[in-house]
């Protein structure tokens, strides 16, 4: 993997705040957060885009990747020709590991920047990204030659390394590019290779690492006690526990699930390629915490409201399993069970909604999208 870095840009020369920007990556704490809220307050005072640009390359310079990015994908709706704002947010969402994200709009600037430099910029920008991640044409014709390999070696049920080597191969190909299989294949094989070797720690290790991206459920459970019994000292287990921590951090997990909602609203008013990558990026941030119930609830409605019905369906079923009595959550599963054809239990779900509802509006919420979903018409 090659060594890769993208370079924030100003739209213009921006002398007044280059001292601050120092302090932002050189300062004590204290001058950074001065700093930082100096930048902020001229660009509230001046409303002018170009310092908003400065703020969010600021707060990103600072690691507060959460804060700029929203600035970056505000400057980008209201500014759909600035090419320095666009290029900004395409590097924040790499920042935040939204890999769809950061490609779509680096391929925009590519095929539509405003000048021949900036294409240019904006092509070489893409291809290293591309080439550090593993998603160029080349890169993908070896990984997919090395997993026929692994594919033919671990038909012959010979050894435990070419199951292992085989899933890490597919787990990877999963996290750069959801929704192609990868994961399906992989769980298949490891739980082949467990059969035929059910005291391999590491195929075992590569299996858990499966299930939970596919959210809790018996076997993942039983996978766990199983390492337990047999490698107490598994590095996974400690991660296990440390995810489990981090799930109860509740500022990280509003921030993920705000950013999850953006995703859905992205995915619902975008089309191509924008589409797709909000929900490749929800699917990402699904992968990273499969137990959590927001998320997965947010990329079944994203899926449903774009047509995807059955994949819709396949999350919707796992958050039916695990959800509690939020009137928001059964109003939203309840419009995905019924886009997906299923009328009687997203009929369900909407009761569920009514009966939890703690104010008249969310009362007559229900009420409405009844209405409104009656009157459509969906697969059966």
């Amino acid at each position: 993997m090659s060594e890769f870095r993208m370079t924030f840009t100003h739209a213009r020369s921006d002398p007044d705040a280059q001292a601050l920007l120092e302090r932002v990556e050189h300062g004590t704490d204290d001058e950074r957060e001065r700093a930082l809220m100096a930048l902020r307050k001229r660009a509230e005072m001046t409303k002018d885009a170009d310092h908003w640009n400065t703020a969010g390359i600021a707060y990103s310079r600072a690691g507060q990747h959460s804060i700029a990015r929203p600035i970056f994908e505000r400057l980008v709706r209201a500014h759909p020709n600035g090419d320095a704002y666009r290029m900004n947010l395409a590097i924040s969402l790499s920042q935040a590991q939204e890999v769809a994200g950061c490609r779509h709009h680096l391929s925009l600037l590519a095929e539509k920047g405003s000048s021949p430099d900036i294409r240019r910029s904006a092509q070489e920008q893409l291809r290293g990204y591309e080439e550090m991640l593993g998603l160029t044409p080349d890169a993908r014709a070896l990984r997919e030659h090395q997993m026929e390999a692994l594919r033919s070696a671990v038909a012959r049920r010979e050894r435990p390394e070419d199951y292992a080597a085989l899933g890490r191969h597919l787990l990877r190909e999963e996290k750069l590019e959801p929704l192609q299989g990868a994961l399906d294949e992989a769980i298949a094989v490891l739980e082949d290779g467990h059969a035929a070797f059910p005291s391999d720690v590491t195929v075992l290790e590569y299996l858990i690492a499966c299930y939970l991206r596919t959210g809790p459920h018996a076997r993942l459970d039983a996978a766990l006690e199983k390492l337990e019994r047999i490698a107490p000292q598994s590095r996974l287990l400690s991660i296990v526990a440390e995810s489990a921590a981090d799930a109860k951090d509740n500022d990280f997990v509003r921030q993920r699930q705000a950013r999850a909602d953006e995703l859905v609203v992205a995915a619902m008013k975008g089309s191509g390629a924008g589409r797709q990558a909000a929900l490749d990026d929800l699917a990402r941030i699904v992968a990273g915490a499969p137990d959590n119930v927001g998320y997965r609830l947010a990329y079944a409605f994203a899926l449903s409201m774009c047509g995807a019905v059955e994949r819709a369906r396949e999350h919707a079923e796992i958050v039916a399993r695990a959800i509690g009595e939020s009137h928001e959550q059964h109003f939203n599963l309840g419009q995905v069970f019924w886009r997906a054809g299923d009328q009687p239990r997203g009929k369900e779900h909407l009761e569920l909604a009514r009966r939890y509802a703690k104010t008249p509006k969310e009362h007559a919420d229900v009420d409405a999208i009844l209405r409104e979903l009656e009157a459509l018409r969906f697969p059966k």
